[in-house]
């Protein structure tokens, strides 16, 4: 039997079954922009702005000792009552609040998540649901990076819900009934989640099935090589060899490179989602800032630098943002960004870390949903890709080696 006849038999016989699993797949992957074409749109995308003056700042500088030996990421936030301190702890549990001066505040992390949300979506519905997540879920799947967010829902006909991150002060995402039913057609169709507790099972069916479509593929592709044009052919056999090779391209390279990720990243089980730093130990700032009493500031906070120090790092509303470290007689000293940077790598990465890259726009190693910029990155002994904020000393995201090659 010739070449090409084998692959008109090899072609016929996959026809229907490749046309099913392809509808089901592209029907399916239409849900996904269809999320964002026909979900709820916020009204304001930009997370509110308070400035203050370098003095408030200085004055409650010594309160911050309350949270010596449990933050693990200390900074200026905006809230209803104005510019407070905000704590995250080792716990993980709901951030904690101090005045800019040292004041006790009535602020909690619940209320502040929801004027965010307000903010964001103008809604004035009352809350009829709210809880705090701590792990990803079907409705806030692991793709938002951001943990823990304030899952708010409110009391109105659509089920409009809004996903907060306090710390950022970023909305991750906004759902409602309907973008909640696309989201779970996707992924019970085209990742087969429901399958997540059987995963040799789940990967073996989407593997077969990426594989039927490359043989459905490539058989109509010789096809299309080896046979000559027929006079006699129906107008249907003629539109169907000239569209062939339009719709084989396509569907080699979704069907390649769907199989190619799903090998890629069978068994793995990379960290996901942010990953906080040590918890600061005694800070020991000194009294006032080197800092004109008048200078307008937009945020502030506190990380470990270089020789394990503390680091005050301060966002002008004008010009670049500012470091200063605390030297061992007590004394402010300003230091580069890059040295910060350096120090904060050396703490996720300890066995010879090289300089870190600064990350100035996003990248497929590092991509929009960190949602933050500038950022850092560094390559550990594995090759893996380790992004961090030097700000707060977090890891922000890790691309394995394997995985940088694959995408």
């Amino acid at each position: 039997m010739s070449i090409s006849a084998r692959a008109s038999r090899l072609h016929r016989a996959l026809a229907w079954f490749s046309l099913c699993l392809l509808a089901a797949w592209v029907l399916s992957g239409l849900t996904h922009p269809l999320m964002s074409l026909l979900g709820p749109k916020a009204v304001q995308m930009r997370a509110p702005v308070l400035e203050f003056e370098a003095a408030q700042l200085a004055e409650g500088l010594g309160a911050l000792e309350a949270f010596r030996g449990q933050a693990r990421v200390l900074r200026t936030v905006p809230t209803p009552g104005g510019v407070a301190w905000q704590a995250t702890d080792a716990t993980d549990l709901p951030r904690r609040y101090l005045g800019l001066g040292g004041e006790a505040v009535p602020q909690d992390d619940r209320a502040l998540a929801e004027w965010l949300m307000r903010h964001y979506t103008g809604a004035t519905e009352a809350v009829a649901e709210a809880e705090l997540l701590t792990d990803f879920d079907a409705d806030y799947p692991w793709v938002n990076r951001l943990l823990p967010v304030w899952r708010l829902r409110l009391d109105r006909p659509d089920g409009l819900t809004a996903y907060i991150h306090t710390e950022t002060g970023a909305m991750t995402t906004l759902g409602d009934a309907r973008r909640r039913v696309l989201q779970r057609v996707f992924r019970t169709v085209h990742t087969l989640d429901p399958l997540r507790g059987m995963e040799p099972v789940r990967l073996a069916l989407i593997g077969a099935a990426m594989a039927v479509l490359l043989a459905a593929a490539l058989a109509g592709v010789l096809m299309w090589a080896l046979r000559r044009p027929v006079a006699s052919a129906s107008p249907a056999r003629r539109w169907h060899r000239r569209l062939a090779l339009w719709v084989a391209l396509p569907l080699l390279l979704m069907a390649s490179t769907g199989l190619v990720h799903l090998i890629a990243t069978a068994g793995e089980a990379p960290p996901r989602g942010l990953a906080l730093p040590e918890a600061l130990p005694a800070l020991g700032l000194p009294d006032g800032l080197p800092l004109a009493p008048d200078a307008r500031l937009r945020a502030a906070g506190v990380v470990m630098g270089p020789e394990s120090r503390p680091v005050l790092w301060v966002t002008p509303v004008s010009g670049p943002p500012r470091q200063f470290s605390v030297d061992p007689s007590g004394r402010w000293n300003e230091i580069d960004i890059e040295a910060l940077a350096q120090a904060v790598a050396a703490r996720w990465v300890p066995a010879g870390v090289d300089a870190p890259v600064k990350l100035t726009h996003f990248s497929p190693d590092y991509d929009f949903r960190n949602r933050r910029l500038p950022a850092w990155q560094v390559r550990d002994a594995d090759g893996a890709w380790i992004s961090i904020d030097h700000a707060t000393g977090q890891r922000l995201d890790y691309v394995g080696a394997a995985r940088h090659v694959e995408g």
